[in-house]
């Protein structure tokens, strides 16, 4: 998922097929990644990110709001987005430290086909994509 700087408000419509809370799971060899996303009804949005390596632990959270632009893409903006970030061992790595962070006027798109047709979140739920909690 890619980060924009946007500082002027999204524009676009709410499409309450999509109002539902979502995960997504992702990760590798000594790695988890998990997002979650709810989209309210009233146009508003909380998202949480959790990221851990064999060195760090991150949470990224913020809260702001979501529109469909042209049918086919939701655009996610936040005023301010928190990540806080954890370091597991003392390495020597340049730059890695405990820290957080807040990023101002940030957002990331989707695509609208991914939330419609995501399938039920859960133990057996596919990973590397987007799943619906019921």
């Amino acid at each position: 998922m890619d980060f924009y700087h946007q500082e002027e408000p999204i524009t676009g419509k709410i499409d309450p097929s999509i109002v539902a809370d979502y995960d997504y799971n992702k990760g590798g060899m000594g790695e988890t990644h998990n997002f979650e996303l709810s989209l309210r009804a009233d146009g508003t949005v909380a998202f949480k990110e959790f990221h851990e390596t064999r060195t760090e632990v991150y949470t990224r959270v913020g809260t702001g709001i979501w529109r469909v632009s042209g049918g086919s893409v939701v655009w996610v903006q936040f005023a301010d987005l928190t990540k806080d970030t954890k370091v597991k061992n003392k390495v020597a790595i340049s730059g890695l430290k405990d820290e957080v962070k807040t990023d101002h006027g940030i957002a990331f798109e989707l695509k609208h086909s991914d939330l419609v047709k995501a399938p039920p979140s859960g133990p057996a739920a596919p990973k590397n994509r987007w799943t619906k909690r019921s």
